[in-house]
């Protein structure tokens, strides 16, 4: 499918799109729309942390647990260690460790998109 929803028109427009150069591309409304997109889930990601960091605080001062409502449950999660393995030095340091014990797994394909910081 090669295909997104305008969502200001509603109307089906291209992904991808071949230039006069026949260069696969983006076309600019496809562009446009993804733009907005991360636009609005940074602004919202930003809020929502700001708001849960205003919670873990007012929890923590209180010393609420846990909140249960009908839509959700908050629970405050005290600070711990965690341990981790340095799979850099151990495959440096003993790397026959390091192949019998490593384990592969598969990664589904995917897109990943990042905004370039405007100029100003």
């Amino acid at each position: 499918m090669n295909e997104i929803i305008n969502t200001k028109t509603g109307e089906f427009i291209p992904i991808i799109v071949e230039d006069e150069n026949g260069k696969l591309t983006i076309t600019p409304e496809a562009c446009e729309t993804i733009k907005q997109f991360e636009l609005q889930m940074k602004s919202i990601k930003e809020m929502y942390g700001e708001y849960k960091s205003a919670l873990h605080d007012a929890m923590e001062e209180y010393g609420v647990k846990q909140i249960k409502t009908d839509d959700f449950i908050v629970t405050f999660i005290k600070a711990t260690e965690r341990i981790s393995l340095d799979t850099k030095k151990v495959e440096a340091e003993h790397p026959d460790v390091f192949r019998e014990c490593m384990k592969i797994s598969d990664v589904k394909s995917s897109v990943r998109v990042k905004l370039k910081e405007e100029k100003q």
